[in-house]
């Protein structure tokens, strides 16, 4: 059953929902990113070359 700030199917339902559809979803994204990158970079043998690139990238 979904609840109340569930988004119905078609665009005026998304438009009525897009008040946290607008940093929710960015929000979710980046945190199932941040999180698939993490694995990748602690299962991987070159973990710390990525984790310079990375630190070279935002610094």
């Amino acid at each position: 059953m979904p609840g109340p700030g569930t988004p119905r199917a078609g665009p005026a339902g998304a438009r009525r929902a897009s008040g946290w559809n607008t940093w929710l979803w960015p929000a979710i994204a980046v945190v199932m990113a941040l999180a698939i990158v993490g694995l990748l970079v602690f299962r991987s043998a070159s973990g710390m070359r990525v984790r310079l690139l990375v630190a070279s990238v935002a610094g």
